[in-house]
């Protein structure tokens, strides 16, 4: 992971004078000066596809699922001075992925139309706050041309804390 922080345009609650921003002012947070940090974050995964495309066959139909986790040795991500603490804080907490699909021949033509469904559900605890939850639903209609392929898809994601959605898009 890498991350940056420029804290030169950041304004604070404590630099508010009443009728505009002091940057004078101080602002009593603990930021690193200028972080540029990079660290090790470990993750892993498996996917299966099956896709059943063959002579005796011809339609194409299969299906795919997978699931990931990173974050595995939890590192520290912050842009604040560490203390003990905070520390723990600090720590990103493991983030699952698990995603499913398929394709779905339309018509017996081995190049015809083809439904294909996805979705994806992402779950990530967060320290001091509600766990993060996404999903991600699509569904695609592939039509072949002679040299490429025409996709249309239609897709909804659901963001969510701990009892309600944050946002249906």
């Amino acid at each position: 992971l890498n991350f940056r922080l420029d804290p030169d345009g950041l304004t604070f609650r404590e630099q508010f004078d009443g009728n505009g921003f002091d940057l004078n002012r101080p602002s009593h947070e603990n930021l690193l000066e200028q972080p540029n940090e990079m660290v090790f974050s470990l993750g892993a995964g498996l996917r299966y596809q099956n896709a059943n495309v063959s002579k005796s066959c011809p339609r194409r139909y299969g299906i795919e699922a997978g699931v990931a986790v990173h974050h595995l040795n939890r590192p520290v991500f912050s842009f604040f001075r560490e203390t003990a603490s905070s520390t723990e804080q600090a720590q990103l907490a493991a983030r699952w992925v698990v995603h499913a699909g398929g394709s779905i021949p339309l018509t017996g033509e081995r190049d015809g139309l083809l439904l294909l469904p996805r979705l994806v559900l992402m779950f990530q605890e967060l320290a001091g706050d509600s766990p993060h939850r996404q999903a991600l639903a699509k569904l695609d209609l592939r039509m072949p041309l002679k040299k490429t392929d025409l996709t249309l898809g239609l897709g909804a994601r659901f963001v969510g804390g701990e009892s309600a959605a944050d946002a249906l898009v």
